[in-house]
């Protein structure tokens, strides 16, 4: 089943947050409030909901950018979302984002060109960055139009869950597309372990689809590289990683030089 109220925005400077959630309720409230509260008229957020007491938090706050769907792994979700809104930038999110920056949507989309891939920073409690800048990019990225167009997808195919932007993020380091914003900070309040956040099983098969998914990386890359300009580099930056020394192939240390 699907809901939708009849008006998406259409033009294509718009940032939608597109965030998929479960039986959390309560987390959808505050993030909806803190969302009103910090971003501008640069970004609308729209929610997958799967529970119908999160559709009814929605309806008595009168947030009505949303669809229903049947349970499902929630990267089919983020991609129904996707497919949904169809046009401007796509951001990943989760439920467990706050948002605290005044306009920080209005800053994050302040480039002089039209990036593929847009990293949005994430910072702790007490506001000092979460991911320091030696390590991989944040995980909530925001891809175009073009993007998606060339991929096919906004998530990638067979994930579960997890490593879904470990490998969209990797593949923008490898074909140089990903363009980084200081002024898009969020904090993204997550569970103690991953057990409490989501099934270990989930983990268990997103990590061997993205262990065994090397050859299948290495097509999605080429893809956007023609799309960005960087075929030539990117084969040789996929060459190195094809005989890296630290395995799996998709560990951080083998991104450090990109």
């Amino acid at each position: 089943m699907l809901y939708t109220n009849n008006i998406i925005n259409m033009q294509s400077n718009m940032l939608h947050l597109l965030c998929a959630t479960v039986n959390h309720p309560d987390l959808v409230r505050q993030q909806i409030i803190s969302f009103r509260q910090h971003s501008s008229n640069t970004s609308m957020l729209w929610y997958g909901v799967q529970d119908p007491k999160t559709a009814g938090v929605l309806e008595q706050l009168e947030h009505h950018n949303y669809i229903t769907l049947d349970p499902r792994p929630t990267t089919q979700v983020w991609q129904a979302l996707s497919d949904h809104v169809a046009t401007g930038t796509h951001m990943l999110l989760g439920d467990d984002v706050r948002f605290f920056q005044r306009a920080w949507d209005h800053g994050m989309m302040q480039h002089s060109e039209q990036p593929l891939m847009i990293n949005c920073s994430n910072v702790k409690p007490d506001l000092t960055p979460e991911y320091p800048r030696h390590k991989l990019p944040a995980p909530h990225y925001a891809v175009n139009e073009a993007w998606r167009r060339a991929m096919g997808w906004f998530c990638p195919q067979g994930f579960q869950h997890y490593f879904v932007d470990a490998w969209v993020m990797r593949m923008a380091l490898v074909t140089d597309c990903l363009r980084s914003t200081n002024s898009a900070v969020i904090h993204n309040k997550k569970f103690n372990s991953m057990q409490a956040h989501n099934n270990i099983e989930q983990w268990r098969m997103d990590r061997d689809r993205m262990d065994s998914g090397f050859g299948q990386f290495c097509a999605d890359c080429e893809k956007l590289a023609a799309l960005s300009n960087t075929l030539g580099q990117t084969k040789k930056r996929l060459e190195m990683l094809a005989t890296a020394a630290v395995r799996p192939w998709h560990a951080a240390p083998n991104f450090k030089y990109f």
